[in-house]
Protein backbone atom coordinates (compact mmCIF):
# COMPACT_ATOMS: atom_id res chain seq x y z
CA UNK A 1 0.00 0.00 0.00
CA UNK A 2 1.21 3.37 -0.85
CA UNK A 3 0.99 5.57 2.12
CA UNK A 4 2.02 8.78 1.07
CA UNK A 5 5.22 10.23 1.20
CA UNK A 6 7.33 7.36 -0.58
CA UNK A 7 6.91 3.82 -2.17
CA UNK A 8 7.66 1.21 0.00
CA UNK A 9 7.61 -2.27 -0.56
CA UNK A 10 8.56 -5.26 1.96
CA UNK A 11 7.54 -8.97 1.74
CA UNK A 12 9.23 -10.27 5.12
CA UNK A 13 9.28 -9.66 8.66
CA UNK A 14 12.98 -8.08 8.56
CA UNK A 15 12.08 -6.12 5.43
CA UNK A 16 9.01 -4.61 7.16
CA UNK A 17 11.01 -3.18 9.87
CA UNK A 18 12.71 -0.50 7.38
CA UNK A 19 10.01 0.43 6.04
CA UNK A 20 6.11 0.29 6.00
CA UNK A 21 4.69 -2.74 3.97
CA UNK A 22 4.35 -1.55 0.27
CA UNK A 23 1.07 -3.53 -1.26
CA UNK A 24 1.31 -0.80 -3.91
CA UNK A 25 -1.97 -0.43 -4.39
CA UNK A 26 -4.25 3.18 -4.20
CA UNK A 27 -6.19 3.20 -0.66
CA UNK A 28 -9.25 1.27 -1.08
CA UNK A 29 -13.10 2.98 -1.08
CA UNK A 30 -14.98 0.07 1.00
CA UNK A 31 -16.11 0.83 4.06
CA UNK A 32 -15.36 4.50 4.54
CA UNK A 33 -18.60 5.81 2.45
CA UNK A 34 -21.01 3.53 4.61
CA UNK A 35 -19.36 5.12 7.46
CA UNK A 36 -20.08 8.72 6.72
CA UNK A 37 -23.38 7.82 6.70
CA UNK A 38 -22.95 7.00 10.29
CA UNK A 39 -24.87 10.07 12.46
CA UNK A 40 -21.54 9.57 14.92
CA UNK A 41 -19.09 9.99 12.53
CA UNK A 42 -20.76 12.88 11.16
CA UNK A 43 -21.31 14.71 14.68
CA UNK A 44 -17.49 14.23 14.91
CA UNK A 45 -16.19 15.72 11.49
CA UNK A 46 -18.00 18.35 12.21
CA UNK A 47 -16.93 19.21 15.39
CA UNK A 48 -13.48 18.53 13.79
CA UNK A 49 -13.58 21.37 11.89
CA UNK A 50 -15.37 23.74 13.83
CA UNK A 51 -12.78 23.65 16.48
CA UNK A 52 -11.25 26.39 17.30
CA UNK A 53 -8.77 25.57 20.39
CA UNK A 54 -6.79 22.53 20.94
CA UNK A 55 -8.93 20.62 23.29
CA UNK A 56 -12.03 21.27 20.88
CA UNK A 57 -10.12 19.47 17.82
CA UNK A 58 -8.92 16.67 19.75
CA UNK A 59 -11.70 15.53 21.67
CA UNK A 60 -13.15 15.46 17.59
CA UNK A 61 -9.82 13.85 16.91
CA UNK A 62 -10.65 10.86 19.49
CA UNK A 63 -14.49 10.74 18.98
CA UNK A 64 -13.88 9.97 14.86
CA UNK A 65 -11.18 7.64 15.91
CA UNK A 66 -13.76 6.09 18.15
CA UNK A 67 -16.27 5.87 15.48
CA UNK A 68 -14.85 4.03 12.77
CA UNK A 69 -11.59 1.53 14.81
CA UNK A 70 -11.92 0.10 18.32
CA UNK A 71 -8.88 1.58 20.22
CA UNK A 72 -7.09 1.24 23.80
CA UNK A 73 -6.44 4.95 23.61
CA UNK A 74 -5.94 7.79 21.09
CA UNK A 75 -2.71 10.59 21.60
CA UNK A 76 -2.22 13.90 19.71
CA UNK A 77 1.00 14.86 19.73
CA UNK A 78 1.69 18.39 18.44
CA UNK A 79 4.73 20.77 18.14
CA UNK A 80 7.49 18.06 17.82
CA UNK A 81 10.73 18.77 18.53
CA UNK A 82 13.83 17.41 16.62
CA UNK A 83 11.10 14.53 15.07
CA UNK A 84 11.12 13.06 18.52
CA UNK A 85 9.72 15.24 21.38
CA UNK A 86 6.05 16.62 21.14
CA UNK A 87 5.39 19.63 23.25
CA UNK A 88 2.24 19.15 23.38
CA UNK A 89 0.15 15.94 24.02
CA UNK A 90 -3.24 15.45 24.43
CA UNK A 91 -4.81 11.81 25.56
CA UNK A 92 -8.22 10.01 25.32
CA UNK A 93 -10.42 7.91 27.48
CA UNK A 94 -7.91 9.74 30.72
CA UNK A 95 -4.81 8.13 29.48
CA UNK A 96 -1.86 9.86 30.88
CA UNK A 97 2.15 9.35 31.58
CA UNK A 98 3.32 10.49 34.47
CA UNK A 99 6.57 13.51 33.58
CA UNK A 100 9.30 10.84 33.95
CA UNK A 101 7.74 8.68 32.56
CA UNK A 102 6.65 10.77 29.58
CA UNK A 103 10.12 11.86 29.14
CA UNK A 104 11.80 8.03 28.86
CA UNK A 105 9.07 7.47 26.43
CA UNK A 106 9.99 9.60 24.31
CA UNK A 107 13.96 9.21 24.82
CA UNK A 108 13.91 5.86 23.53
CA UNK A 109 10.61 6.36 21.29
CA UNK A 110 11.86 4.27 17.97
CA UNK A 111 9.23 6.77 15.49
CA UNK A 112 11.91 9.24 15.09
CA UNK A 113 13.90 6.41 13.09
CA UNK A 114 10.84 5.75 10.76
CA UNK A 115 10.19 10.04 10.14
CA UNK A 116 13.53 10.31 9.42
CA UNK A 117 13.27 7.45 6.71
CA UNK A 118 10.17 8.09 5.21
CA UNK A 119 9.87 12.13 5.15
CA UNK A 120 6.22 12.69 4.05
CA UNK A 121 4.77 9.24 5.11
CA UNK A 122 1.29 9.34 6.24
CA UNK A 123 0.48 6.35 7.91
CA UNK A 124 2.14 3.32 8.93
CA UNK A 125 1.98 0.55 12.18
CA UNK A 126 3.83 -0.59 14.56
CA UNK A 127 3.71 -4.42 13.49
CA UNK A 128 5.07 -2.91 9.88
CA UNK A 129 7.53 -0.85 11.38
CA UNK A 130 9.29 -3.05 14.18
CA UNK A 131 7.84 -6.43 13.74
CA UNK A 132 4.84 -8.19 14.94
CA UNK A 133 6.79 -9.09 18.86
CA UNK A 134 8.26 -5.54 18.53
CA UNK A 135 11.69 -7.66 17.83
CA UNK A 136 12.72 -4.06 16.23
CA UNK A 137 12.43 -2.18 19.84
CA UNK A 138 12.50 -4.57 22.67
CA UNK A 139 13.66 -1.72 24.68
CA UNK A 140 10.44 0.25 24.17
CA UNK A 141 8.31 -2.66 24.30
CA UNK A 142 9.62 -3.75 27.16
CA UNK A 143 9.65 -0.47 29.37
CA UNK A 144 6.56 1.76 27.33
CA UNK A 145 4.28 -0.83 25.71
CA UNK A 146 3.98 -3.97 27.76
CA UNK A 147 3.60 -2.27 31.35
CA UNK A 148 0.84 -0.27 30.01
CA UNK A 149 -1.13 -2.90 28.35
CA UNK A 150 -1.43 -1.77 24.49
CA UNK A 151 0.42 -3.77 21.81
CA UNK A 152 -0.40 -2.19 18.33
CA UNK A 153 -0.42 0.82 17.04
CA UNK A 154 -1.30 2.83 14.23
CA UNK A 155 0.25 6.18 13.56
CA UNK A 156 -0.83 9.04 11.15
CA UNK A 157 1.62 12.03 10.20
CA UNK A 158 0.45 15.49 9.13
CA UNK A 159 3.36 17.25 7.53
CA UNK A 160 3.82 21.02 6.65
CA UNK A 161 6.58 21.39 4.11
CA UNK A 162 9.35 18.37 3.48
CA UNK A 163 9.60 18.52 7.44
CA UNK A 164 7.80 17.40 10.55
CA UNK A 165 6.68 20.25 13.61
CA UNK A 166 9.24 21.41 15.44
CA UNK A 167 12.25 21.42 13.46
CA UNK A 168 14.23 24.62 14.19
CA UNK A 169 13.30 26.20 10.69
CA UNK A 170 9.73 26.31 11.93
CA UNK A 171 8.25 23.86 9.54
CA UNK A 172 5.51 21.55 10.91
CA UNK A 173 4.06 18.45 11.48
CA UNK A 174 1.00 17.15 13.69
CA UNK A 175 0.91 13.63 14.71
CA UNK A 176 -1.95 11.37 15.54
CA UNK A 177 -1.82 7.62 17.09
CA UNK A 178 -4.10 5.47 18.20
CA UNK A 179 -2.97 2.06 20.15
CA UNK A 180 -4.81 -1.04 20.90
CA UNK A 181 -4.14 -3.75 23.20
CA UNK A 182 -3.19 -7.66 22.14
CA UNK A 183 -6.61 -8.77 22.76
CA UNK A 184 -8.43 -6.62 19.93
CA UNK A 185 -5.84 -7.65 17.63
CA UNK A 186 -3.58 -5.45 14.95
CA UNK A 187 -5.24 -2.96 12.50
CA UNK A 188 -6.57 -4.42 10.17
CA UNK A 189 -5.69 -3.29 6.27
CA UNK A 190 -9.04 -2.65 5.73
CA UNK A 191 -8.94 0.22 9.16
CA UNK A 192 -5.83 1.08 7.75
CA UNK A 193 -7.16 2.11 4.39
CA UNK A 194 -10.25 3.85 6.35
CA UNK A 195 -8.17 5.98 8.32
CA UNK A 196 -5.84 7.17 5.45
CA UNK A 197 -8.98 8.10 3.44
CA UNK A 198 -10.07 10.14 6.63
CA UNK A 199 -6.21 11.89 6.78
CA UNK A 200 -7.33 14.76 4.72
CA UNK A 201 -9.97 15.72 7.19
CA UNK A 202 -7.56 15.38 10.15
CA UNK A 203 -4.74 17.07 8.23
CA UNK A 204 -7.70 20.23 7.12
CA UNK A 205 -8.47 20.37 10.98
CA UNK A 206 -5.29 20.94 11.72
CA UNK A 207 -3.44 23.21 9.51
CA UNK A 208 -6.35 25.29 9.98
CA UNK A 209 -5.66 25.38 13.57
CA UNK A 210 -1.75 25.64 12.88
CA UNK A 211 -2.94 29.07 10.98
CA UNK A 212 -5.43 30.24 13.21
CA UNK A 213 -2.26 30.48 16.19
CA UNK A 214 -0.27 32.05 13.74
CA UNK A 215 -2.82 35.09 12.97
CA UNK A 216 -2.70 34.95 17.21
CA UNK A 217 0.45 35.13 18.06
CA UNK A 218 1.09 37.95 14.94
CA UNK A 219 -1.84 39.86 16.03
CA UNK A 220 -0.70 40.07 19.85
CA UNK A 221 2.68 40.89 18.68
CA UNK A 222 1.14 43.71 16.62
CA UNK A 223 -0.84 45.18 19.42
CA UNK A 224 2.19 45.28 21.58
CA UNK A 225 4.15 46.67 18.51
CA UNK A 226 1.66 49.49 18.29
CA UNK A 227 1.42 50.14 22.11
CA UNK A 228 4.63 50.83 21.59
CA UNK A 229 5.18 53.64 19.24
CA UNK A 230 7.09 55.69 18.80
CA UNK A 231 9.67 53.60 20.37
CA UNK A 232 11.90 51.83 18.20
CA UNK A 233 10.71 48.47 17.58
CA UNK A 234 11.24 45.61 15.15
CA UNK A 235 9.28 41.92 14.91
CA UNK A 236 10.64 38.57 13.76
CA UNK A 237 9.10 35.72 13.17
CA UNK A 238 10.23 31.72 14.45
CA UNK A 239 12.76 32.04 11.13
CA UNK A 240 14.24 35.38 12.07
CA UNK A 241 12.73 37.30 8.48
CA UNK A 242 12.02 41.07 9.67
CA UNK A 243 7.63 40.67 9.95
CA UNK A 244 7.74 44.91 10.52
CA UNK A 245 9.83 47.60 11.80
CA UNK A 246 9.22 51.38 12.22
CA UNK A 247 11.70 54.27 11.18
CA UNK A 248 12.89 54.64 14.42
CA UNK A 249 14.19 50.86 14.56
CA UNK A 250 15.54 51.44 11.49
CA UNK A 251 17.77 54.22 12.66
CA UNK A 252 18.39 52.02 15.68
CA UNK A 253 19.89 49.26 13.95
CA UNK A 254 21.99 51.61 11.82
CA UNK A 255 23.40 53.04 15.07
CA UNK A 256 24.24 48.91 16.05
CA UNK A 257 25.59 48.35 12.66
CA UNK A 258 27.83 51.22 11.96
CA UNK A 259 28.38 53.73 14.87
CA UNK A 260 27.06 56.85 15.39
CA UNK A 261 29.41 58.92 12.73
CA UNK A 262 28.82 56.78 9.66
CA UNK A 263 25.25 56.15 10.56
CA UNK A 264 24.60 59.86 10.40
CA UNK A 265 26.37 60.48 7.08
CA UNK A 266 24.70 58.22 5.03
CA UNK A 267 21.20 57.19 4.19
CA UNK A 268 21.66 54.26 6.31
CA UNK A 269 17.54 53.02 6.57
CA UNK A 270 18.04 51.57 2.87
CA UNK A 271 20.35 48.88 4.14
CA UNK A 272 18.71 48.16 6.89
CA UNK A 273 19.51 45.12 8.47
CA UNK A 274 18.99 43.57 12.18
CA UNK A 275 22.60 43.91 14.26
CA UNK A 276 24.52 40.42 13.90
CA UNK A 277 24.93 40.28 17.75
CA UNK A 278 20.82 40.20 18.15
CA UNK A 279 20.54 37.90 15.38
CA UNK A 280 22.77 35.50 17.31
CA UNK A 281 20.86 35.60 20.19
CA UNK A 282 17.80 34.83 18.94
CA UNK A 283 18.91 31.91 17.56
CA UNK A 284 20.09 31.04 21.27
CA UNK A 285 16.53 31.78 22.22
CA UNK A 286 15.33 29.52 19.87
CA UNK A 287 16.78 26.55 21.40
CA UNK A 288 16.19 27.47 24.72
CA UNK A 289 12.48 27.97 23.61
CA UNK A 290 12.45 24.22 22.63
CA UNK A 291 13.81 22.60 25.78
CA UNK A 292 11.78 25.37 28.43
CA UNK A 293 8.50 24.02 26.40
CA UNK A 294 9.14 20.82 26.99
CA UNK A 295 8.88 22.24 30.64
CA UNK A 296 5.91 24.14 29.92
CA UNK A 297 7.49 26.70 31.13
CA UNK A 298 7.67 30.12 29.36
CA UNK A 299 10.71 32.28 27.99
CA UNK A 300 8.67 35.46 27.84
CA UNK A 301 9.15 38.03 31.08
CA UNK A 302 8.54 41.60 31.73
CA UNK A 303 11.68 42.56 31.22
CA UNK A 304 12.89 40.29 28.21
CA UNK A 305 16.38 39.37 27.40
CA UNK A 306 18.10 42.67 27.58
CA UNK A 307 21.75 43.30 25.44
CA UNK A 308 24.12 46.08 24.84
CA UNK A 309 25.99 47.04 22.09
CA UNK A 310 29.80 45.18 22.04
CA UNK A 311 31.68 48.26 21.78
CA UNK A 312 28.99 51.18 22.46
CA UNK A 313 27.06 50.24 25.71
CA UNK A 314 24.86 52.84 25.67
CA UNK A 315 22.86 51.27 23.04
CA UNK A 316 21.07 48.74 24.45
CA UNK A 317 18.09 46.17 23.40
CA UNK A 318 15.57 43.99 24.83
CA UNK A 319 14.15 40.93 23.07
CA UNK A 320 10.88 39.21 23.55
CA UNK A 321 9.36 36.07 22.64
CA UNK A 322 5.92 36.90 21.79
CA UNK A 323 3.27 33.78 21.65
CA UNK A 324 -0.23 33.99 22.93
CA UNK A 325 0.23 31.10 25.13
CA UNK A 326 2.33 27.68 25.96
CA UNK A 327 -0.58 26.35 24.44
CA UNK A 328 0.05 27.42 21.27
CA UNK A 329 0.93 25.14 18.60
CA UNK A 330 2.78 27.72 16.64
CA UNK A 331 5.83 29.38 17.32
CA UNK A 332 6.23 32.83 18.86
CA UNK A 333 7.37 36.02 17.26
CA UNK A 334 10.39 37.91 18.21
CA UNK A 335 9.91 41.21 19.69
CA UNK A 336 12.86 43.51 19.10
CA UNK A 337 12.99 47.35 21.54
CA UNK A 338 15.87 49.64 21.02
CA UNK A 339 16.63 52.30 23.70
CA UNK A 340 19.97 54.24 24.54
CA UNK A 341 20.83 54.28 28.05
CA UNK A 342 20.63 57.98 29.89
CA UNK A 343 23.95 59.48 29.96
CA UNK A 344 25.98 60.39 32.94
CA UNK A 345 24.42 64.05 32.49
CA UNK A 346 20.92 63.36 33.21
CA UNK A 347 20.23 66.36 31.29
CA UNK A 348 22.03 64.68 28.22
CA UNK A 349 20.43 64.63 24.92
CA UNK A 350 20.16 60.15 25.39
CA UNK A 351 18.19 60.67 28.83
CA UNK A 352 14.40 59.08 28.22
CA UNK A 353 11.74 61.50 28.69
CA UNK A 354 8.35 60.53 31.01
CA UNK A 355 6.68 60.15 27.50
CA UNK A 356 8.89 57.35 26.19
CA UNK A 357 9.15 55.31 29.31
CA UNK A 358 5.44 55.67 29.84
CA UNK A 359 5.42 53.82 26.43
CA UNK A 360 6.79 50.94 27.57
CA UNK A 361 4.92 50.14 30.35
CA UNK A 362 1.51 48.57 30.45
CA UNK A 363 -1.30 50.16 32.00
CA UNK A 364 -1.55 48.22 35.35
CA UNK A 365 1.69 49.69 35.59
CA UNK A 366 1.29 52.80 34.45
CA UNK A 367 -1.37 52.80 36.98
CA UNK A 368 1.11 51.80 39.53
CA UNK A 369 3.47 54.45 38.84
CA UNK A 370 1.10 57.19 39.40
CA UNK A 371 0.14 55.92 42.71
CA UNK A 372 3.68 55.64 43.33
CA UNK A 373 4.27 59.46 42.34
CA UNK A 374 1.10 60.55 44.82
CA UNK A 375 3.19 59.06 47.43
CA UNK A 376 0.33 56.06 48.13
CA UNK A 377 1.58 53.44 50.57
CA UNK A 378 1.77 49.44 48.93
CA UNK A 379 -1.66 48.64 51.48
CA UNK A 380 -3.52 51.62 49.76
CA UNK A 381 -2.48 50.85 46.00
CA UNK A 382 -3.28 47.50 46.95
CA UNK A 383 -7.14 48.63 48.04
CA UNK A 384 -7.13 51.46 45.15
CA UNK A 385 -6.10 48.65 42.49
CA UNK A 386 -8.34 45.80 44.06
CA UNK A 387 -5.17 43.65 44.20
CA UNK A 388 -3.15 42.39 47.38
CA UNK A 389 -0.56 43.58 48.74
CA UNK A 390 2.05 40.64 48.04
CA UNK A 391 0.73 41.02 44.32
CA UNK A 392 1.13 45.01 44.14
CA UNK A 393 5.31 43.97 45.82
CA UNK A 394 5.66 41.53 43.21
CA UNK A 395 4.28 44.43 39.98
CA UNK A 396 6.59 46.67 41.77
CA UNK A 397 9.55 44.76 41.33
CA UNK A 398 8.78 43.91 37.83
CA UNK A 399 8.50 47.69 37.34
CA UNK A 400 12.04 48.74 39.02
CA UNK A 401 13.72 45.99 36.35
CA UNK A 402 11.74 47.58 33.63
CA UNK A 403 13.04 51.39 34.43
CA UNK A 404 16.13 50.49 35.82
CA UNK A 405 15.73 51.58 39.29
CA UNK A 406 15.91 50.39 42.94
CA UNK A 407 13.37 52.14 45.21
CA UNK A 408 10.74 54.74 44.83
CA UNK A 409 12.41 57.21 45.09
CA UNK A 410 14.25 56.57 41.97
CA UNK A 411 11.63 55.79 40.41
CA UNK A 412 9.85 59.60 41.24
CA UNK A 413 12.90 61.07 40.10
CA UNK A 414 12.85 59.31 36.91
CA UNK A 415 9.18 60.78 36.26
CA UNK A 416 10.08 64.59 36.71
Amino acid sequence: MNRGGSSLTSKTTSQARAGPIGRQTKPGRAGLPSLLGEPRLQKALLRLHAGMEMDEVSKAVFDVFDAVVPNYFVAVCLQVVELEKPLIVRWSHGYSYDPAELKRFFEINPSPAVWNAHPGLKIWTSSEMFGEDWQAAPEFYRECVQPRGWHYGVVLGFWKGKRLLGVISAQRALVISAQRALAQGDFSPAEVRCLLRLHPYFDAALQRLDRLHAERNARAASEQLLRRLPLPTVLLDWDLHVVHSNLAARDSCALWNLGRGQARAIKSRADFRLPAVLLEKCRELKALWNGKMLERYSLASPVGHPMCHPSQPDLRANIHLVQRSTGSITKPIFRVDFEEAPAANSHATGAQTPLSLNLRLTRRERELMELICQGAANKEIASRLSLSVGTVKKELNTLYQKLEVHSRSQLMALMR
